[in-house]
């Protein structure tokens, strides 16, 4: 069979080659989002889904959460046996019992049940409630970076001055309730300046 030339003009395409769709953007009103572009609804339906890249930014808020979680949930089960019960006398001098089938409690401030429930419902109350406060604070003052940085600081000083307060010198001079209730409520106002903040941050993201 004898072969006719041609140029390369005129053969046909492959059809296996694959022709991106293209869309003319100009006639299409594109809604927009925290200055992203949102795609319109053929779009949504024509074009692939392409997993996009993860920010640094997203692996440090889950180690900075995981952080405060833990530091929350680290302290506050211990608070109510700190402030309620005295220093044990078979203890070291920060607080904690001589063995473990000790017949004393493990206790540091020696002030009763009732300062004890009073101040750990109060630091409870602090942390869920604040985040209404500075979460508007967040979306219409400061910017929420900012507000999780600050909560971030705060909660870091008040583990510091919580350390100091329970050193046994300090315990032993009987004036350790000053600091650690400051150092309580300093952790609750970080708790509340993080806990809305970075939800809202996460989720945009």
């Amino acid at each position: 069979m004898a072969t006719v030339g041609a140029s390369v003009a005129d053969v046909r395409p492959s059809v296996d080659a694959k022709v991106p769709p293209v869309y003319d953007l100009a006639e299409e009103t594109h809604e927009t989002h925290h200055g992203l572009v949102l795609p319109t609804e053929e779009e949504r339906v024509t074009l692939r889904r392409v997993a996009g890249k993860m920010p640094v930014s997203c692996y440090y808020l889950c180690a900075v959460e995981f952080a405060e979680r833990a530091s929350y949930y680290g302290c506050s089960q211990v608070y109510k046996n700190f402030i309620r019960a005295p220093l044990p006398p078979d203890g070291n001098g920060s607080g904690a019992v001589g063995s473990f089938n000790s017949e004393y409690t493990a206790g540091a401030l020696g002030r009763g049940s009732v300062v004890a429930t009073a101040m750990t419902e109060a630091f409870k109350f602090l942390s869920y409630a604040l985040p209404v406060l500075f979460g508007w604070l967040a979306d219409t003052k400061y910017g929420r970076f900012r507000m999780i940085c600050q909560g971030v600081a705060l909660c870091g000083i008040a583990h510091i001055i919580m350390i100091i307060s329970a050193l046994p010198s300090v315990l032993q001079s009987g004036n350790a309730i000053g600091p650690f209730a400051l150092s309580l409520y300093m952790l609750a106002i970080g708790a509340g300046k993080w806990k809305r903040t970075k939800y809202s941050t996460r989720n945009i993201g």
